[in-house]
């Protein structure tokens, strides 16, 4: 199939993982792919690297998924317009104009907001329910989440 952009590495160890979240990113044609732990146990770790790097807002922010072509950071804005002005801060669509991708990463602006938005219905755009999650949740602790490759070829 056409590569999506991200994948998922499993390493031998925990310890293989903790090594891998304190090192500098990867790269592939020059471009940083973004590393983050998977599990709980890993996402301390990833969290405390990238906030060591650049200042993470990781636990502000919500994974949209099932988004249709047609989504608008707009249809987000009124949707979450409840949580009050400047609840959003950022909106980031993966690979929104060029070939997107069916999903995003919303920002809020301070972990209670995310908090309250996962509580809230999903928002429906287009007729679609929206998948929301919280990052990183699901995986095992010694898989790494690699991603943000935007038209690159999976065989380079």
């Amino acid at each position: 199939g056409k590569f999506k952009g991200y994948g998922f590495a499993l390493l031998a160890s925990l310890d293989l993982c903790r090594q891998a979240l304190r090192a500098d990113p990867p790269k592939v044609n020059g471009q940083a792919i973004a590393v983050y732990g998977c599990s709980k146990n890993t996402q301390e770790i990833a969290a405390k690297a990238v906030n060591e790097r650049k200042g993470s807002k990781q636990d502000n922010c919500l994974f949209m998924g099932k988004c249709p072509d047609s989504i608008t950071n707009d249809d987000l804005y009124q949707h979450y317009g409840a949580l009050g002005e400047g609840a959003i801060v950022n909106v980031i669509w993966i690979g929104k104009g060029d070939s997107f991708k069916g999903y995003g990463f919303v920002y809020f602006k301070d972990a209670d907001t995310k908090f309250q938005a996962l509580m809230m219905p999903p928002p429906q755009v287009a007729g679609r329910t929206l998948d929301v999650k919280e990052t990183g949740k699901k995986r095992t602790e010694f898989e790494l989440f690699m991603g943000g490759l935007h038209g690159t070829d999976a065989s380079a």
